[in-house]
């Protein structure tokens, strides 16, 4: 839907840079940012006739957007009531991404490192409290909210535990962000963040053989 021809030259260059992501969330890749935010503007622009104080409903999800841009193109909610002529998905499609690079530039400035998606996803760990002091602060990630690593903003797992089925020798890798400790000045405090941010963490055998299921106290040695 992308058309060359109907991009002008400033444009066509971020298309090129598009076109070489390998559909991955990476914290160091500016390639998301451009994609994702892209991604907001058109489902922003296809409903926002319903996205007013004045009506009550519920936007469809994103998801559902991206499906009527497959199966119905010429839907009438990607028309602008307000020109004369009647938009279709590709005009929705071409018009958000010249305001994407717009709105991009405008808040990053000119395509740098500032396009980090780590920057645009901004993971920020703050205490339950919300006391900044308590609080881990900004966090270079990878993953965002629709990736199997689900990080965005102040949002994302507070465990991970990734497990190995293996008969009885079953083996799980977890962790959390944050430390054993609730102490500030602990050195356990924040510990294990570095392990939750880079998605490793610490072995544990659920159960060293068969016998023990029998008998077993569901806790965790570490």
């Amino acid at each position: 839907m992308l058309d060359d021809s109907r991009l002008p030259e400033s444009l066509l260059s971020f298309k090129k840079m598009l076109e070489q992501w390998n559909f991955t969330n990476q914290g160091e890749s500016h390639l998301p940012t451009l994609f994702h935010e892209w991604r907001k503007q058109i489902h922003e622009t296809t409903w926002d006739e319903i996205s007013t104080p004045k009506v009550l409903l519920s936007k469809p999800s994103a998801d559902n957007t991206d499906l009527l841009m497959i199966n119905n193109p010429k839907s009438k909610w990607f028309d602008d009531f307000r020109t004369d002529s009647v938009e279709i998905a590709k005009d929705i499609v071409i018009k958000c991404f010249g305001e994407t690079v717009k709105k991009l530039e405008k808040q990053f400035g000119s395509i740098s490192s500032n396009w980090k998606f780590q920057e645009y996803n901004r993971t920020d760990l703050k205490h339950l409290a919300g006391i900044s002091g308590f609080s881990s602060g900004f966090v270079e990630t990878n993953g965002y909210s629709e990736s199997i690593n689900a990080i965005r903003g102040n949002h994302g797992p507070s465990w991970r535990m990734v497990v190995e089925m293996d008969g009885w020798n079953t083996k799980a890798m977890v962790t959390y962000p944050g430390g054993q400790s609730g102490n500030p000045g602990s050195k356990h405090y924040t510990d294990r963040l570095e392990n939750w941010r880079i998605n490793t963490g610490t072995e544990v055998q659920l159960y060293k053989k068969s016998s023990d299921f029998k008998n077993a106290v569901y806790s965790w040695e570490f």
